[in-house]
């Protein structure tokens, strides 16, 4: 039986040991998937809705809500970044919350989007019900999640084996550093049944990711990442003669990568309950 208190977020900035890349990582992120996080939220979102933007790290797609729904919430458990976006939208409100131990309204939010977190939280699955839950009859739950895929991300670089082999070193020792502190890298491609299983309809999956030349956000992400986590890869068995090669190869212009697969799972909570044995 598991005893403490969970493993602390993995990227977390390790302020002792000086690595402070955690806001340069969210403004990555930004760069890397607000496309594909607006496009899909546009297909949801009305001026008359009421949003609650989960984990909103940076404040770009509360940002974004601010600017197409009529109310907007946005959560942090460190909400500094996204306060200055507020400032900015009379319309948009910060709060500092935990999902996980923090209650939320119930039958409240016409649009919840929550990026990036719940693969890292160890009863995500329940907190995918408690998000179900804050829904009002109709409203959508949207999951983003990432499908590591950096073992066979290599499209070109100058020696593509070499960079192959390094891509690998680094998928095989983040996974082990992500399990490690309680992350399911497999979450992302298992949401649907998970919303499912918590009584909502209308299920829709679609997975995104573009390519990436070295310096490029997406290349900058792992650079970022690596240095951020040295420590930990190098106890998961990457050589930090590999941590320093991989991290000037991302700086390569001739390199070229695909991103990991973002996947995106939509959900509705039914207008009315179903009742037993309907179905």
């Amino acid at each position: 039986m598991k005893t403490g208190n969970p493993p602390a977020y993995v990227f977390a900035d390790d302020v002792e040991r000086g690595a402070t890349h955690h806001a340069a990582m969210l403004a990555v992120l930004a760069q890397m998937l607000d496309p594909f996080t607006t496009w899909r939220l546009r297909r949801y979102v009305t001026p008359t809705s009421r949003c609650l933007e989960v984990a909103a790290g940076a404040g770009s797609v509360a940002g974004w809500l601010a600017e197409h729904a009529g109310e907007v919430t946005a959560t942090d458990t460190e909400p500094t970044h996204v306060a200055a976006v507020a400032a900015k939208h009379p319309n948009l409100t910060v709060r500092r919350h935990d999902l996980v131990t923090d209650p939320l309204e119930e039958s409240r939010w016409d649009v919840i989007h929550v990026r990036l977190l719940l693969a890292h939280l160890p009863n995500r699955h329940e907190l995918v019900g408690k998000l179900a839950a804050a829904l009002a009859p109709g409203g959508v739950l949207v999951i983003d999640e990432f499908q590591p895929s950096w073992d066979w991300c290599v499209l070109d670089a100058p020696d593509r084996v070499r960079a192959r082999q390094l891509f690998a070193a680094y998928h095989e020792a983040l996974l082990a550093v992500l399990a490690a502190a309680g992350n399911d890298t497999t979450f992302g491609r298992n949401v649907h049944r998970t919303m499912r299983d918590h009584g909502l309809v209308d299920i829709d999956v679609e997975l995104w990711a573009k390519s990436w030349s070295g310096g490029q956000a997406g290349c900058q992400l792992p650079y970022l990442a690596a240095a951020q986590l040295a420590p930990k890869l190098i106890e998961a068995g990457m050589a930090a003669e590999e941590i320093a090669a991989f991290r000037q190869l991302l700086q390569d212009p001739q390199l070229l990568i695909h991103s990991n697969l973002a996947v995106s799972t939509v959900g509705r909570r039914p207008f009315t309950a179903v009742a037993a044995g309907e179905g």
